[in-house]
């Protein structure tokens, strides 16, 4: 019986949380989402939280969303990823949507200005832009 007792210690033990890993007193950097319709519009964020901007793009026109203005001490660039579309996988040539992600670096305002273009040196711009005035607080 001691051992049984013993052996459920040791199970609750290793299930429990450790304090290292979730208590850290500090709150969890928090996504802020934003599409095409948000452009033109002011994105408030805090620092260490992440911008993530979702457009419309089809990579196999040679076009791709491409930043073109901002502070990137305040706002620097993270990631970028594109999802095909689900209404038709697979299909060759089908759009989809690109995601550029930024991380508020540090307290400030900037200007995010996006533009649809083929990223090669003198590229062609397809005229689409995408912009915000981004507010990264403390």
């Amino acid at each position: 019986m001691a051992i049984r007792i013993a052996f459920c210690l040791l199970l609750a033990a290793c299930a429990a949380p450790r304090s290292e890993d979730n208590d850290t007193g500090a709150a969890p950097a928090s996504v802020v989402r934003v599409a095409q319709e948000n452009s033109g519009k002011a994105v408030t964020l805090r620092t260490g939280g992440r911008l993530e901007v979702a457009l419309a793009s089809n990579p196999t026109t040679g076009y791709s969303w491409q930043r073109e203005g901002g502070d990137t001490a305040v706002l620097a660039p993270d990631s970028t990823r594109y999802q095909p579309s689900t209404t038709q996988p697979g299909l060759v040539g089908s759009g989809g949507t690109q995601i550029l992600a930024f991380r508020g670096a540090r307290p400030g305002r900037t200007r995010l200005v996006l533009v649809y273009r083929q990223p090669w040196s003198g590229g062609a711009s397809s005229g689409e832009r995408w912009e915000a005035d981004v507010v990264v607080q403390p």
